[in-house]
């Protein structure tokens, strides 16, 4: 993971993965029911990527996680019935570009009718001249293009070679939203395929490193019932998008990166609810696990809601974790905080110097910034609550 320069914050890379041991490509059958219920396609196949450690990168000194929720996501996935010889995994110095492309070929050639392939890349991302790179442990920030994964190449690897139905992309690293232009360019490529991609961050977001994003995946796939969202017993790709999409823009304030192709459906049902509680029957206005704002004088402060009993709301504040109770009352829903126009010229923090930027998009509460030359390269969506924190 590399630390992001603007924010302070690690560069966390996860992209989608196909899960194998690496050196043994066999693409064998396992029955989707115990991962995925509800599917007809019987074969799961994919690769997991985590070069965390690099060789000579600019982004080394930002040193190796002590955490590894990364392997926390693998077992997960091998807890749900996945064969382990079907889940390859790749880390630190076996994760060369070499290596990465070797085994994903191998993969693609080993695929077959009906096929479903999951990718998962966790570690660095880099941008450059409009270029995202996924980081592999020999890549040299001096020449990004030599052993750099782009998104030409993985187009061009799944379309090409995949024999299979269905691809998931998962990312957690900066700029990992590029993960669903390549899905959707490769069903355009190949109409056979459907592909579809959860990312940590949009195409032009860098990402935390605290592994909110990979964690979240954790839950979905364990059937987490707070994710639930219409309570009907399992956890949908639409319900896994919205999760990940709230999660990320609230506790991490990040504008994350979710899409899919043509003829995906987002229906498809990722993994059963365990341990299902019974509703009370009591309607109430906000749910469990929602995000709501709490008026804590002189500001309405974000909160997630924890529980609900006896007509109050348990509440962990966002800001610095604290349990609080409120009444319906004291709650609202989040309000977009954006307000400036397209246009507007702002400092953000580059570096521990303050640099000019530009306004020149915004989604919900999220602004797309410009920088001036030479970090045009950098350009990012940022959380208005930063911007405006950061200009009291």
């Amino acid at each position: 993971m590399c630390e992001n320069m603007l924010t302070k914050k690690i560069i966390t890379l996860l992209v989608g993965v196909n899960l194998m041991s690496y050196g043994n490509c066999l693409a064998a059958s396992l029955s989707l029911n115990q991962i995925f219920p509800g599917q007809k396609i019987k074969n799961i196949n994919g690769l997991f990527v985590s070069p965390l450690e690099l060789k000579d990168s600019e982004l080394k000194k930002y040193g190796i996680p002590k955490t590894r929720a990364d392997k926390d996501l693998y077992r997960v996935l091998l807890n749900r019935g996945i064969s382990k010889r079907n889940l390859s995994l790749l880390e630190n110095n076996y994760a060369t570009s070499l290596a990465i492309k070797a085994v994903l070929r191998k993969k693609m050639l080993a695929s077959h009718q009906g096929e479903i392939f999951l990718f998962y890349f966790s570690g660095h991302g880099w941008a450059e001249k409009g270029t995202v790179y996924l980081v592999p442990y020999d890549f040299k920030d001096s020449e990004p293009e030599i052993n750099g994964i782009t998104k030409n190449y993985l187009i061009e690897e799944f379309a090409g070679h995949f024999k299979g139905k269905e691809i998931i992309l998962f990312g957690d690293f900066c700029n990992s939203g590029v993960l669903v232009e390549i899905a959707k360019e490769i069903q355009r490529k190949n109409p056979r395929i459907m592909a579809s991609a959860l990312a940590s961050a949009d195409r032009w977001s860098y990402s935390t490193g605290e592994w909110t994003f990979t964690k979240t995946l954790e839950r979905i796939f364990e059937g987490d019932p707070i994710l639930d969202a219409n309570k009907d017993g399992a956890l949908s790709f639409r319900e896994a998008q919205d999760a990940i999409m709230a999660i990320m823009r609230f506790e991490e304030y990040q504008l994350a990166g979710t899409g899919i192709s043509l003829g995906f459906n987002d229906e498809e049902i990722l993994a059963k609810v365990k341990n299902k509680k019974p509703s009370s029957g009591k309607q109430t206005k906000f749910s469990i696990g929602e995000y709501v704002e709490i008026k804590l004088e002189p500001n309405w402060l974000r909160a997630k809601i924890k529980d609900y009993q006896s007509g109050i709301y348990h509440l962990v504040m966002i800001v610095d974790h604290r349990e609080i109770r409120a009444t319906e009352n004291e709650l609202r829903l989040p309000l977009d905080l954006a307000v400036m126009p397209n246009g507007t010229i702002l400092e953000a923090n580059w570096d521990d110097r303050y640099v000019n930027v530009e306004v020149v998009d915004r989604k919900n509460d999220f602004y797309l910034v410009s920088y001036e030359e030479p970090l045009q390269d950098w350009n990012e969506w940022i959380s208005a609550a930063k911007l405006i924190e950061g200009h009291q």
